[in-house]
């Protein structure tokens, strides 16, 4: 084998696309002497020039010249766009047209230089003989063995392993985003399916959403101060200890607010100091003034009895009065220093508060500036105020803000191609977020190696960076692309030649610290502020909230609209089978609206294609999605996030909250009701704890919790959760209650009952009990019974237990007319 053809061997594994070759060039005039502002050009108006440089004369003056890129061979073929007399006239059109620099003057270009990793072959050279006589001195080939040369003189690590290197990372990237597809191991624990290559390829878009959500000061701040009527009243101790408590909730409130930045430290010393002297001024003159009115009727009634009285230093009060002040209600004598103390606290709180009422304003201008389009609205100056203020509301304590609005900002799905910014993706779990990194990661790496973008991807699965030294920003996050032209030697060197680095940051919330957390977060922040050519694309669950992140747009990824749940339908089955399936779909209507969460849709899709038919019972893919949705997710991805509590633990209590909400007839509950269901399902002691196993709760995602306002991920999950939490009744009281409602009428009941009977352990005693219970009904209450419900209810024991024998019962029910829905 030749010489010439080993370097074209060489050439090929080096520069698998010609954007990779023209970074490698780049690189090697960086380092060449007297070279400077290398650029890499791209797009129609560059007339043939894929890079320009300037280099010194003898005179010191700069002098620019162009560069022809080519990967391929060039050739004698006269007809082929590599061949010799084709790059020569893209050559002539580079020194024909002037170059147009950064302040709008056309420079000329003088000499150009026509590159490629192969040799100039004879026949090529000859084809362009008579061209080269008059423009040898404008237009030079530098090609094959004296290009190598020249990297091995100025950049000789580069033919080492850098080429190879950004190779090798793409190469990488898609086999590590096509094979870690945790859909196989779910697939594989529940026996729900097989999983295949084409699954890799099933990919959705989902479009994007930012919340806005309208808010106003809550209770802990509008009701912490009392009002100087309440003072002027009637004041007991239980009022002196709620105002107590208030205030010390205000002041833990400003604290809070002071972490976000919404409040200064001078503004935390400015309201302590007032509230604790309120509090002494107050209760001073309250207790005075309850012993002096006590001591005032038993001074009077000892001068009627003629016997001595002896008032109590107020030192040996406490001693003496403590009953006294347990039961005692009184109103203020002497108000005046209670009230100016008063008067000082509310000036101080007012002004504590004053850059809270900013942000307000800031916000409420915000939402007024709605009709703009998206990308102005996320180019806005005052939008890293707003989300931090909106992130600060999510995760605030009970009662500091309430909610006066609730708006949505649409983006497009498409975000990426058109939006440069970084930016943060929320989600709850299985809303599609590694999906979303996995596959515009691989079309991103495709683009790239196929010479369409100029954007090559970098994809991190957070958790690797749990432990151990960050680093620096290159060390944590770009090692993969070792020394690549593509990275600036300069953080402040702006990118001109429109590559980027497209920064795949995935599941912060899989950070166990949160330290590590802000620490990944402010490294990357720092990494590319100022650099115009890497964009951070950062995703967490909807739980994770701080404000190291409000640099960063928070964008939700919406779950699948109608037409996307086609469209992924569509993708997975073929048209056969389509029918079937929305037919199955369309009767089970809590299947039919789980279809828009990306995973739980895959799931039900998966079971589909098995089997050919959705689950005769149900039930069994909900366990699927409660196990899946508190910690079976994490188990999947192959990540062990943190937990202090067993997973059945976490689903007793939910179970627990579920049925008392279903109970109420609301979605929304607090954190009264889990407090309840950890001391009425465990013990009084884990309740104490009851603040961090909620807050483990929402990060799996199976709760959702905003501004104080909790609910189940959605609302057939408290169905679900609930009927399970009845199966474990022994008496059937709370059962046999919904049951009668819903036969009565009460919708509200029917998915509950439904549940129920598909969690029966015993097909006889469930259809027994429910056939002796309808029986009952429809004879004490014939005409209120609602003949559509008892339908559904047998249609339910059919589909659960197709052999239980239904029809025997039909007669004795009187539901003649819907007898013909069942078999004889």
């Amino acid at each position: 084998m030749s010489k010439s053809t080993d370097r074209g061997n060489a050439a090929n594994r080096l520069f698998s696309s010609e954007k990779l070759l023209q970074e490698a060039i780049a690189g090697l005039l960086q380092r060449m002497p007297n070279i400077s502002g290398v650029q890499i050009l791209q797009g129609p108006q560059e007339y043939g020039k894929d890079l320009i440089f300037t280099y010194k004369g003898g005179l010191e003056e700069e002098i620019l010249c162009a560069c022809v890129v080519k990967k391929t061979e060039i050739t004698g073929n006269a007809a082929h766009s590599s061949g010799a007399r084709t790059v020569f006239n893209q050559a002539q059109q580079c020194l024909d047209t002037p170059h147009t620099n950064m302040a709008g003057i056309e420079v000329p270009i003088e000499t150009v230089y026509v590159m490629s990793p192969f040799d100039l072959s004879p026949t090529a050279t000859n084809s362009i003989r008579g061209q080269l006589k008059d423009k040898s001195k404008n237009v030079k080939f530098i090609c094959g063995t004296y290009l190598f040369s020249l990297f091995k003189k100025y950049w000789p690590d580069y033919l080492a392993d850098e080429a190879a290197a950004i190779d090798q990372h793409l190469k990488n990237i898609v086999t590590t985003l096509e094979n870690h597809n945790p859909l196989f191991g779910v697939a594989m624990n529940y026996d729900i399916g097989k999983q295949s290559v084409f699954a890799k390829k099933v990919y959705v878009p989902q479009a994007f959403f930012i919340a806005l959500n309208g808010l106003v000061a809550g209770s802990v701040v509008t009701e912490s101060v009392p009002s100087s009527a309440l003072i002027g009243g009637a004041l007991s101790v239980d009022t002196l200890r709620r105002l107590n408590l208030q205030l010390e909730n205000f002041q833990s409130a400003v604290e809070y607010l002071q972490g976000w930045g919404l409040v200064t430290n001078g503004d935390i010393g400015n309201i302590s100091a007032p509230i604790t002297n309120f509090l002494r001024v107050l209760e001073d003159e309250w207790r005075h003034t309850v012993v002096h009115n006590y001591e005032a009727q038993e001074e009077m009634l000892a001068k009627r009895e003629n016997r001595k009285f002896r008032r109590v230093s107020p030192a040996s009060w406490e001693k003496k009065y403590a009953w006294l002040f347990e039961r005692s209600e009184t109103k203020l004598g002497k108000t005046s220093d209670t009230l100016a103390t008063l008067g000082h606290l509310v000036s101080a709180r007012d002004a504590t508060l004053s850059s809270l009422e900013l942000e307000f304003s800031n916000l409420d201008q915000s939402l007024s500036n709605l009709a703009r389009p998206w990308n102005e609205f996320l180019s806005d100056s005052q939008l890293p105020s707003v989300m931090n203020l909106l992130s600060c509301a999510q995760a605030a304590p009970d009662g500091l803000f309430k909610i006066s609005s609730a708006t949505r900002v649409k983006l497009p799905s498409n975000l990426l191609d058109t939006w440069n910014g970084s930016i943060l993706i929320v989600g709850a779990a299985g809303y599609g977020k590694t999906s979303f990194c996995r596959w515009n990661a691989l079309r991103d790496a495709e683009r790239y190696s196929l010479d369409k973008a100029a954007i090559l991807p970098v994809y991190i699965p957070l958790h690797q960076l749990s432990g151990g030294k960050l680093g620096s920003f290159e060390n944590a996050f770009l090692t993969s692309l070792h020394r690549s032209a593509l990275v600036g030697k300069s953080k402040a060197t702006k990118n001109k030649e429109g590559k980027r680095i497209r920064l795949y940051l995935d599941g912060l919330d899989e950070v166990p610290s949160d330290t590590r957390k802000r620490q990944i977060v402010e490294l990357a922040q720092k990494g590319v502020q100022g650099r115009e050519d890497f964009q951070v694309v950062l995703t967490a669950r909807n739980h994770v909230h701080g404000p190291y992140l409000s640099w960063l747009p928070r964008l939700s990824l919406a779950g699948f609209k109608d037409e996307e749940v086609k469209n992924f339908i569509n993708q997975w089955l073929a048209k056969n089978d389509r029918v079937n399936f929305y037919e199955q779909l369309n009767r089970a209507s809590s299947l039919a609206n789980l279809m828009h969460v990306p995973l739980l849709a895959t799931l039900i899709v998966l079971v589909f294609r098995q089997t050919g038919s959705l689950p005769e019972n149900r039930t069994r893919l909900y366990q699927v999605f409660v196990e899946l949705l508190s910690g079976g997710w994490d188990m999947a991805k192959r990540m062990m996030r943190q937990s202090r509590y067993e997973q059945v633990i976490k689903l007793r209590i939910l179970q627990s909250v579920a049925a008392k909400v279903h109970q109420s007839r609301r979605r929304e509950f607090g954190n009264q009701q889990i407090i309840d269901a950890i001391e009425n399902t465990f013990s009084k002691s884990l309740a104490s704890e009851w603040k961090s196993l909620r807050d483990e709760l929402v990060s799996d995602g199976l709760i959702t919790k905003s501004a104080g306002v909790i609910q189940f991920a959605h609302l057939s999950f408290q169905e679900f959760l609930a009927a399970k939490q009845y199966k474990g009744e022994p008496s059937a009281k709370l059962v046999s209650r919904a049951l009668e409602a819903y036969l009565l009428g009460d919708s509200w009941w029917k998915e509950v009952i439904i549940f129920y009977i598909g969690l029966s352990d015993d097909p006889t005693e469930i259809g027994d009990w429910l056939v002796y219970k309808m029986k009952h009904l429809v004879t004490t209450h014939k005409e209120a019974i609602h003949r559509a419900n008892v339908k559904q209810i047998l249609l339910g024991i059919t589909e659960f237990y197709p052999h239980y024998p239904i029809e025997r019962h039909l007669k004795e029910l009187d539901v003649r007319e819907v007898a013909v829905s069942f078999p004889n």
